[in-house]
């Protein structure tokens, strides 16, 4: 429960320095949207880390239920567990981050320059964006060929990666559309390379072409 004055109007944070992790917080009583904080906040690189709880308190049969992180930038968004009806075609699968961060719901991003975060009315959303911290979104106007990929077992483990082809990327190193893995699953981590580096999310150029190839990448301690 939330107890005071609503927050309202224009918003300054705290001035944050370069090439750090920062958690951020949605200080209004309605939905953020991702894409436009990102639009007033350009020193903040733009993958979202959004912690969740997937360990149960009692206990479960599931032996690799396990905390970890949903991840969101403008190439799309990766879950932490599978879609409760076990189809996980895009659409299907609530828990997967479309870029309506919920009042209250905090995030873990970096930066790339020096910067006070600040927030306004324009970056707010109503309705339903606000019903879930994970809500889905209404279709994109831009275009987007993108693929999930999952690893996964009966017993609970799960770890998601994404490759889209999206307007704006490119096949190299882009903060707004390539995010890293924090490697924060215990039993597992999914992700594709490029320059040396793991992604959980990677945005590359379109078009789309079934010959290009992307190496891909896994930790597994089962």
């Amino acid at each position: 429960a939330f107890k005071g004055v609503p927050n309202n109007g224009n918003l300054s944070g705290e001035t944050l320095q370069k090439d750090k992790f920062y958690l951020i917080g949605n200080p209004y009583p309605s939905a953020l949207s991702s894409n436009e904080f990102l639009k007033a906040n350009s020193f903040i690189n733009g993958t979202f880390y959004f912690w969740t709880h997937n360990t149960p308190l009692t206990i479960s049969i599931k032996d690799y239920d396990a905390d970890d992180y949903a991840v969101f930038n403008l190439t799309g968004g990766v879950a932490t567990e599978g879609a409760p009806t076990g189809d996980d075609a895009p659409g299907n699968n609530p828990f997967i981050p479309q870029g309506h961060i919920a009042a209250g719901q905090s995030f873990f991003a970096s930066t790339n320059d020096v910067g006070t975060v600040v927030f306004t009315n324009k970056m707010r959303e109503g309705g339903a964006n606000n019903s879930q911290f994970f809500k889905p979104g209404k279709p994109a106007k831009e275009e987007k060929s993108r693929i999930w990929l999952n690893i996964t077992n009966d017993k609970g483990a799960f770890k998601q990666m994404l490759v889209g082809y999206i307007d704006g990327a490119t096949n190299g190193i882009d903060n707004r559309y390539d995010g890293e893995s924090f490697d924060a699953n215990p039993y597992l981590d999914f992700y594709s390379v490029n320059n040396n580096l793991n992604y959980v999310i990677q945005g590359r150029a379109l078009p789309f072409t079934d010959t290009d190839i992307v190496p891909l990448g896994y930790r597994s301690t089962i």
